[in-house]
């Protein structure tokens, strides 16, 4: 083969490889709904604190709230995938020791999908999922995801949490103008957003002081994430927090500085 076949050859392979690595999925994009509507379809998510060796409930409510018709297909995905030692404030993936898990999970212990038939307009059922803690668990917070997939009238939706955005997509959403903070979920390529919640470990869950400094270092993380998709800056989520249960619409907020922190 002569040199300048040779050189052809290789520039074809070159472009062949520069394509290839160049091209970035593209998220498919979903209806949007309006933010009154889908900061409805989950919401009262909390799990109690916890020590090692124990288990606890993650409780809520899963909704239709409409102007939809009955939604079917549903499927409703809680994963817990972060963690925020304690003492510290610094939000990690979770590093493959020991750590939470839904008791009946069919699949990954940390991944729990919930499918629902069909649910009616106006019409909501109660969650109660447990959650068990190893002996070795790390003491701090264990961050859950949510994500909400179902079919209305032949077209799908799609649902979900701060946790599966990247720093830079989420940042790109909840720019508005002269600085302000709002959420446009188009940019995300979703229907909606939903909150998410934390599994907070320590090794005595009856230290009260203990618990608020958790519960302080959560908040401070949120960065106002999940209040975006509301009523606007200084909102609130509406999610319960009371007695020893506790409440995140989002652990890692806008701490992430690259995915997969």
């Amino acid at each position: 083969m002569t040199r300048r076949g040779t050189a052809v050859q290789w520039l074809v392979i070159a472009v062949v490889l520069l394509g290839t690595f160049s091209i970035a999925p593209v998220r498919a994009a979903y209806p949007t709904l309006p933010p009154g509507i889908y900061s409805q379809f989950l919401s009262g998510l909390a799990v109690p604190v916890v020590a090692p060796s124990a288990s606890a409930t993650l409780t809520g409510t899963l909704s239709d709230p409409g102007p939809l018709n009955a939604i079917s297909a549903a499927n409703l995905t809680l994963e817990i995938y972060a963690f925020n030692a304690y003492p510290g404030n610094a939000t990690q993936a979770l590093s493959g020791g020991p750590a939470p898990s839904f008791a009946d999970s069919l699949g990954p212990p940390t991944v729990l999908v919930l499918p629902f038939a069909n649910l009616a307009a106006h019409t909501s059922t109660s969650l109660s999922e447990s959650i068990v803690v190893p002996s070795g668990a790390a003491a701090g917070a264990y961050a859950v995801r949510t994500q909400l997939s179902f079919v209305e009238n032949g077209t799908p939706y799609l649902l979900q949490s701060r946790g599966y955005f990247s720093y830079d997509s989420w940042t790109n959403a909840t720019a508005g103008p002269n600085g302000t903070t709002i959420l446009n979920v188009s940019r995300l390529g979703v229907s909606g957003v939903l909150p998410e919640t934390a599994v907070l470990v320590v090794n005595n869950p009856y230290p009260w002081t203990l618990t608020v400094l958790i519960v302080g270092a959560i908040a401070c993380a949120a960065a106002g994430g999940y209040f975006a998709s509301r009523k606007g800056p200084g909102s609130s989520s509406g999610a319960r927090s009371g007695g020893p249960e506790t409440s995140a619409p989002s652990a890692r907020g806008k701490s992430r500085k690259s995915d997969g922190d």
